[in-house]
């Protein structure tokens, strides 16, 4: 009978040792793989505006739950550009929601111009403006 104890309580051991290190190693390999990925195929705004004119309608827009870059939004235009939205850019004319990751849609036209951190928003025939990176008209 204590044999029998011994060998389950190896097993159960094993398993829970097992599950530990798939957890601990595997998925935080896991993650960073695809926080590198991202940040391959979605450079941050900041350093693709340095480069070359952004300027396009919004195909896709998606929250990335990674740890490494969690809360960055993934955008996606239509003329194939992409770039991750990091920075906290909030302009508090357009309340209730003044921050600008969560301003934006799919559908909106957005404009960054080369080395230049304002950002222009058309949705319908309005014009909205956020600077890259600071928060704007706050009402003190």
């Amino acid at each position: 009978m204590d044999n029998k104890k011994i060998i389950v309580g190896i097993i159960f051991l094993s398993l829970f040792l097992f599950s530990l290190y798939y957890f601990v190693v595997l998925d935080r390999q896991n993650a960073q793989q695809i926080a590198t990925e991202q940040i391959d195929n979605y450079p941050l705004l900041k350093d693709i505006k340095k480069k070359s004119l952004i300027n396009g309608v919004i195909l896709r827009k998606n929250l990335s739950l990674n740890r490494y870059n969690k809360g960055s939004y993934m955008i996606e235009l239509s003329n194939g550009v992409r770039f991750a939205l990091y920075e906290t850019s909030r302009n508090y004319e357009y309340e209730p929601e003044p921050d600008l990751n969560r301003f934006i849609k799919e559908g909106d036209s957005i404009s960054v111009r080369v080395k230049n951190d304002s950002i222009f928003v058309y949705r319908e025939s309005h014009e909205y403006y956020f600077v890259l990176g600071k928060i704007i008209n706050k009402k003190e």
